[in-house]
């Protein structure tokens, strides 16, 4: 926006102001080009399914307890239900409840409804990466079925790594058996102060009141074994376990 002051502003005389015209540039009177858009991914993984289906994803925290033991401890942080309202041709509605656990006790239950339009502008929807992957990141696909509470799901997963740092990628397992599309969530950020990880994971919970854990049993309690992180380029581990990019795995402890 430009300002004039009373300086800048000049006073025509009559003769002046009869052969004034106002200024048409060519931009403003353009017609607008006509807005491409794709599908959307978040609209399509809700798409094949009815009216009151459900999925369930749980949020936690895998800190390594020391560096290079491939130990860690977890934190549960959150679970969520999504709920599909409503599935048009031009929009998916779906609600979701969350119930967040506090380091000091107690919990915080919160809820909100999403809109999925069918169509977007390309690049609307990003996958996430972590900070450190944004230079110079690398993307690697491949497919891989996962074992999460004794049940099989085929996946195709996505890997973003940093060029400058391997050991900081985010890796998708996507499927579209599940509402939603995504079945686990990678997020890991080297602790370059004492050397350790820590990884941010979100998985699919397909039992119902049941802790998801990577490769266990589909028993009808929580087992006792911390979910197993995945290298940028490396198979899940059954529970229990963990594999480096380039070594064994190792047992994870609560």
């Amino acid at each position: 926006m430009r300002l004039l002051i009373t300086s800048q502003v000049k006073v025509i005389d009559a003769a002046g102001l009869a052969n004034f015209r106002e200024s048409h540039p060519e931009w403003l009177t353009a017609a607008r080009p006509a807005e491409v858009l794709v599908d959307s991914p978040k609209y399509l993984a809700w798409k094949k399914f009815p009216p009151g289906t459900k999925v369930t994803l749980e949020f936690r925290l895998l800190m390594e307890t020391a560096p290079g033991t491939d130990q860690y401890t977890r934190k549960r942080i959150s679970r969520t239900t999504f709920e599909l309202q409503s599935i048009e041709a031009d929009r998916a509605v779906v609600t979701y409840d969350s119930t967040t656990w506090h380091m000091s006790g107690g919990e915080t239950r919160s809820s909100d409804k999403l809109t999925y339009k069918a169509k977007e502008r390309p690049g609307t929807t990003q996958v996430p990466v972590s900070f450190a992957a944004r230079d110079g990141r690398q993307t690697t696909t491949e497919e891989e079925t996962l074992v999460i509470n004794g049940k099989k799901i085929a996946t195709r997963w996505e890997c973003t790594t940093s060029a400058k740092d391997p050991q900081a990628f985010t890796k998708i397992w996507f499927s579209d058996e599940v509402p939603g599309g995504m079945v686990l969530q990678h997020v890991q950020e080297p602790n370059r102060v004492v050397n350790t990880r820590n990884i941010s994971e979100e998985i699919w919970a397909p039992v119902e009141g049941v802790v998801p854990e990577l490769g266990g049993s589909s028993g009808q309690a929580p087992t006792s074994s911390a979910a197993p992180p995945a290298g940028p380029n490396r198979d899940a581990r059954p529970a229990g376990t963990v594999r480096r990019p380039d070594a064994g795995g190792a047992p994870i402890r609560r």
